[in-house]
């Protein structure tokens, strides 16, 4: 996996994230062989981006992520997903029920999550973008998220992932998310 997706790819129309998603499949066919596993993590384009698209196959196009698009149509066997919990909050515009709807759909496909703080309050007019003032400690005094929400929605998840981009006092930050995950009560609990 990586911070971004194969070259030559992308997700900005239903072609593309159809074609990321052969992409990937073929990648983790790759992988796969010698035991691994390809997985893709997304910033928040990849949930600010929508599509038209059939996602149950009823012959009627709702309206969703580009990343769902990406999902639908890779292989399970094969791909997996590691959804960074502050930047897909970002690209939905800190509508945190969508996440909790979607994590709860995909959680079979999501592996992984990154547990990072998200303080929406910080220079609201650029919301969304990967403005990093928004970032702050994953259960600190300012963190937004509703992490019970989210760790019960994404119920399959194998591995949380602390982060914060460029804290500015990492040991500090790293205490406050041991509390935080030393405390929660995980979807598979």
């Amino acid at each position: 996996g990586s911070g971004g997706w194969p070259n030559g790819t992308n997700m900005n129309t239903v072609e593309g994230a159809e074609n990321m998603g052969r992409v990937l499949n073929e990648l983790g066919a790759k992988a796969r062989a010698k035991g691994l596993w390809i997985y893709g993590h997304n910033h928040d384009t990849e949930f600010s981006t929508k599509l038209s698209y059939d996602t149950d196959g009823d012959g009627v196009k709702e309206t969703v992520p580009a990343i769902e698009v990406v999902m639908l149509n890779t292989d399970p066997s094969l791909v997996t997903f590691e959804i960074d919990v502050h930047w897909a909050l970002e690209g939905l515009s800190y509508n945190q029920d969508a996440l909790v709807a979607f994590l709860r759909k995909y959680s079979k496909r999501v592996s992984m999550l990154h547990v990072k703080g998200s303080d929406p309050t910080q220079n609201v007019s650029t919301i969304p973008s990967t403005d990093f003032a928004r970032i702050t400690d994953a259960g600190g005094p300012k963190d937004a998220t509703q992490w019970a929400r989210i760790f019960a929605a994404a119920a399959d998840v194998d591995y949380y992932h602390w982060e914060y981009d460029m804290s500015p006092d990492p040991f500090a930050s790293a205490k406050v998310a041991f509390n935080l995950l030393d405390c929660a009560q995980f979807g598979k609990v």
